[in-house]
């Protein structure tokens, strides 16, 4: 239903009273929550490529008990950003997605501030140097918040879930957080190792000297040179006949060792 269809899709809110309405422009629209906003209006949060500055932006609108928008915002900037969940506080409502246009990475931990009107009081980008999202709120009871998603820029895997402490200005509280600030120097990180067919080696979003990853033997023959693009990325290597032994791997000053069994 709505503008845009059959081709794009529609923000949709059915009522249990049976009311349902389509809410968005003539490109892609996507609610991702809802909040209680009294009297049968609600507030959503989302996503529009119909409204904005950028390929997406992350999307709030207040929504008469009638279907009707009595606002809507839009929040990002020429990049792709994305809102998956909201709640509402005292004094307005806090919004939490990621965004592409913002922060230290290819993805970071976006979390919009508004008053009841939908207009800004204060932004924010949480991660490091890798993908970090954000996926859900929680209000605690001191005014603060838990800020809850996943990151690749932190942990001990390619993805680890990623809770931050807030008070209510969004800085970040306690040592936990403070103690999962990103390592200096960015990691390649290189699963299964050892492996026996292919391997999945992650590069990190950060600036090289060179635009290829390479591979050498352990007697230093250079067995690949594989072209890079800017930005994060993963890779497959398939050694094929390559003997058993280990490989070092090279992107730019960083680099780590794998072991292949045949």
């Amino acid at each position: 239903f709505g503008e845009g269809t059959p081709m794009y899709s529609n923000m949709y809110i059915m009522q249990s009273t049976g009311g349902e309405y389509s809410i968005g422009g003539d490109n892609v629209d996507e609610a991702k929550a809802v909040v209680d906003a009294g009297s049968g209006e609600c507030v959503i949060v989302g996503e529009t490529a119909s409204y904005g500055a950028g390929n997406t932006d992350m999307y709030i609108a207040h929504i008469a008990i009638d279907g009707s928008v009595l606002w809507q915002k839009t929040f990002g900037d020429d990049d792709y950003d994305f809102g998956e969940d909201i709640v509402s506080t005292d004094d307005g409502l806090l919004a939490i997605g990621f965004t592409k246009s913002f922060g230290a990475g290819y993805d970071d931990m976006f979390v919009v501030k508004t008053d009841f009107s939908g207009d800004s009081i204060w932004q924010r980008t949480y991660g490091g140097t890798e993908n970090d999202k954000g996926n859900a709120i929680i209000d605690c009871s001191d005014d603060g918040f838990l800020l809850v998603g996943g990151t690749m820029s932190f942990g001990a895997g390619d993805w680890d879930g990623y809770v931050l402490r807030v008070n209510s200005e969004g800085d970040t509280i306690g040592d936990a957080i403070n103690a999962a600030k990103p390592p200096i120097v960015p990691q390649l990180k290189i699963s299964p190792c050892p492996f026996n067919s292919s391997c999945k080696i992650s590069i990190p979003n950060m600036q090289r000297n060179s635009n290829t990853l390479r591979i050498f033997s352990i007697t230093g023959e250079l067995v690949a040179d594989i072209p890079l693009h800017s930005g994060w990325q993963e890779i497959v290597w398939h050694p094929g006949n390559l003997p058993s032994g280990v490989y070092n791997v090279v992107a730019g000053e960083i680099s780590a060792k794998v072991l292949y069994i045949r």
